[in-house]
């Protein structure tokens, strides 16, 4: 687009040198028609145009920049999310570890209960037993 843009400047320019030189052998009624009809208003809108094209040059420049950073930092997000859902994941086994743990002191303590009962009336029997002894 700068080609363009240069190209587009030095053909305005080349035109205005151009009519500069014409008028020197040209200025009359018709030249005057002929330039505020056509030549006058296109140099007008060809400036214009050449300030726009760089105006617009300058914003496509910005917005590939924008692009690049914001490409870049997607990459770093898409990686960093990769490293949660792996954290993530360790954190879910710790917990099926957990709940399969709980689970099997809640078998032990359920042994555990029985086991004192048991040991309860075997303690009660015998003191029945001692003192029927006795």
């Amino acid at each position: 687009m700068d080609d363009e843009l240069w190209t587009t400047d030095r053909q305005t320019e080349q035109l205005r040198s151009v009519r500069a030189d014409g008028q020197a052998v040209w200025s009359d009624s018709a030249a005057r028609e002929v330039g505020a009809r056509w030549l006058d208003p296109h140099d007008a809108l060809a400036g214009r145009v050449v300030d726009a094209s760089r105006r617009q040059s300058g914003a496509l420049a910005t917005a590939r920049r924008a692009q690049a950073e914001a490409e870049a930092e997607a990459e770093v997000a898409l990686a960093r999310a990769s490293d949660v859902v792996g954290w993530v994941a360790r954190v879910e086994e710790g917990v099926a570890r957990c709940v399969e743990a709980c689970a099997h002191a809640d078998d032990a303590a359920g042994r555990a209960e029985r086991a004192r009962g048991l040991a309860q009336d075997a303690t009660r029997r015998a003191r029945h037993a001692l003192d029927r002894a006795r």
